[in-house]
């Protein structure tokens, strides 16, 4: 690189461009400045991550379910799921850009001989991952005939898997699912298999001599195999002991006979229609894991060992197991899946968490349910049902029970006021339960008795933004574009809220729900922290906060661009909607545009539509006066 051509390029662009007047004086120095560094806050503390990604935030300490794949453990949290290398000691976190459906998990299951673990989801849907010889997923497979199923309409958990030759046997709560694992698909469900024909929750089911047997709160239930499982006359219901009802947790076949656990009683033997106590446990217990004798009874302070031959029990206790809901015995080692602490084992010895890294600081606090204007007014969400309260520090304070949601229509109101925001025009946004209205806000608002002359309805195709849709959480980012939360997905609108630019929902994102209850965001860095009521995820945006004055300083992510990469470049760290020209090092120009708020973003595609060249280009920046500009390099990898 010569510094003779650099400079003379950089001269001649100060003359082209108006807007980089200011730029000479300075040039010298910015022009080898590759990357400076933002002092983050709060949630930036967490290491940036490239625009147009996720990442969750999730609880990893409160696993349910763990299956073993070669040297990997699968884990199901109650809002995530993860997996463990045993080999490269690594938790890496999974989600739906994994391929996986979905994120809420109800039980995991691993076939051997077809290579098939299974993904029971809370909602029904079911994964099948296939997994080829290196114990690498190869394909994944969801079936989704039950989770939209219009006959299943209560309760589509499972609560068990077990297998049987190629055929997985789910527990549910709403009976008995069968899947094919060679074929890969559902062989039958077998609903409404109670005492008369009634639907029946089961806990657990065992195979056991050519029988089949399912325990549910009232009922031990058994069938010949090789009946029409679906007919309910092919079943005998028998009812459980009054000692026994709504107390069952697992079923299990051990030493060629039958055991079923029971909360707060302890482990009992199935005989002949009898219920005998093994042994005497009084408290809450969970899954059960055997090895053909070894009968390993997962509960609150540890594991029960109840040898079937010797008749003698043991208990391994640890205070890392505080809530045992899964475990399995790999070649003498344990693996379990702590309610309270996560993934555990003794693989190295002692008892050890296994867990992926914590996400710390995140905000828990919601900031939206009092907000103050830029005139100094207060605004404040009152309780469901009561609307706001406006007022002014030291001043009069005025209560509106109900919220126009049009001001020309008195039809359309809402008592409920659940998020509020302000913009950037000191326009107010209240999300409310029957959508989302403006209010603009001046002095005159505090002698007002009613709201209509106020209101501002935005308007999306004619029609009222998010007419009737329950508005949970409204967020105005650095580009004065507007982040909506509602209770069927997240929305990110255009900042007069007449252009839905984005929706992300369960289905096309990593979001854990469509329920968005609060959204935070970090105004350094841009990213979007999603409460949800299945966990929290975050979304980093192409916009943030515009800097008052620049710093010289501008940061660039990723720099340099690793090859093959094919995300969003950022740029932050300007002055507001800065104006950005990007050229090569021969000075042609290959891109511009305006920044969102601070921060401008690139998918390295030239103006002709081609994917930027290896090389160095530099980045020219400064608002639409002329002033606070900027120039920085990025260098792209080959």
């Amino acid at each position: 690189m010569h510094e003779a051509v650099i400079m003379n390029y950089l001269k001649a662009q100060i003359f082209q461009l108006s807007f980089f007047k200011n730029y000479f004086l300075r040039a010298s120095i910015l022009i080898f400045f590759c990357q400076c560094f933002v002092n983050f806050t709060s949630n930036s503390q967490l290491k940036p991550i490239p625009i147009g990604t996720w990442r969750s935030h999730f609880d990893y300490t409160k696993a349910k379910s763990l299956a073993k794949v070669g040297n990997k453990i699968f884990v199901a949290a109650q809002t995530g799921f993860f997996v463990y290398n045993i080999t490269e000691n690594e938790a890496s976190i999974l989600n739906t850009e994994n391929g996986f459906y979905d994120l809420n998990i109800s039980q995991l299951g691993y076939h051997e001989a077809t290579k098939t673990l299974i993904i029971a989801y809370n909602s029904g849907a079911i994964d099948l991952a296939i997994f080829d010889s290196k114990n690498e997923i190869s394909s994944i497979k969801s079936i989704l005939s039950i989770k939209n199923s219009s006959t299943i309409l209560d309760s589509k958990l499972t609560n068990s898997i077990i297998f049987n030759e190629n055929i997985a046997f789910l527990a549910t709560d709403f009976g008995i699912v069968q899947i094919d694992l060679a074929k890969k698909e559902i062989k039958e469900i077998d609903q409404n298999i109670g005492a008369f024909g009634d639907k029946i929750s089961l806990k657990s089911i065992a195979i056991h001599k050519g029988k089949i047997y399912g325990i549910s709160d009232k009922y031990l239930i058994i069938s010949n195999l090789d009946s029409n499982l679906q007919d309910f006359s092919n079943w005998e219901a028998m009812p459980l002991p009054s000692i026994l009802e709504a107390k069952a947790t697992d079923m299990v076949v051990a030493n060629d006979q039958i055991y079923a656990s029971f909360s707060s009683l302890g482990l009992y033997l199935i005989s002949a229609g009898t219920f005998q106590k093994i042994i005497d446990i009084k408290e809450e217990l969970f899954k059960i894991f055997t090895d053909t004798k070894i009968i390993n009874i997962g509960s609150q302070s540890g594991i029960y060992q109840y040898n079937s031959e010797t008749k003698i029990t043991i208990k391994i206790a640890d205070k890392n197991l505080k809530n045992v809901r899964q475990l399995l015995i790999d070649g003498g080692k344990i693996w379990v899946a702590d309610g309270s602490n996560g993934l555990i084992s003794n693989v190295s010895g002692n008892f050890q968490t296994y867990n992926p890294a914590s996400t710390p600081g995140l905000i828990t606090n919601r900031n939206d349910s009092t907000v103050i204007d830029q005139l100094g007014i207060i605004y404040s969400k009152l309780g469901p049902g009561n609307g706001i309260q406006i007022s002014k520090n030291g001043g009069k304070k005025i209560s509106f029970n109900t919220i126009p949601l049009n001001a020309n229509d008195s039809r359309f109101t809402s008592n409920t006021v659940n998020s509020i925001a302000v913009d950037k025009n000191n326009i107010v946004y209240l999300g409310t339960i029957g959508g989302i209205v403006g209010i603009n806000s001046d002095q005159r608002i505090l002698e007002t008795e009613t709201l209509n002359g106020y209101i501002i309805t935005p308007f999306l195709n004619g029609s009222r933004t998010l007419a009737n849709e329950n508005v949970l959480s409204v967020a105005v980012d650095g580009g004065n574009r507007k982040w909506v939360g509602t209770s069927s997905g997240l929305y990110l609108f255009n900042d007069e809220l007449s252009e839905i630019l984005e929706k992300f929902t369960s289905v096309n994102s990593p979001l854990p729900s469509n329920i968005i209850n609060f959204l935070n965001l970090e105004p350094s860095t841009g990213e979007l922290f999603i409460y949800t009521n299945n966990g929290i995820v975050s979304y980093r945006t192409n916009a943030t906060e515009g800097a008052e004055n620049q710093e010289n300083t501008a940061l660039v992510f990723p720099n340099p661009v690793p090859p093959n990469f094919d995300g969003w470049v950022g740029i932050s760290g300007l002055v507001q909607n800065a104006l950005v020209k990007i050229t090569d090092i021969s000075g042609r120009l290959v891109f511009q545009t305006q920044a969102n708020g601070g921060t401008a973003s690139w998918n390295l595609t030239t103006q002709n539509g081609q994917r930027a060249e290896p090389g160095i280009y530099y980045i020219f920046s400064g608002n639409v006066l002329g002033k606070e500009n900027l120039v920085t390099k990025l260098a792209v990898i080959k």
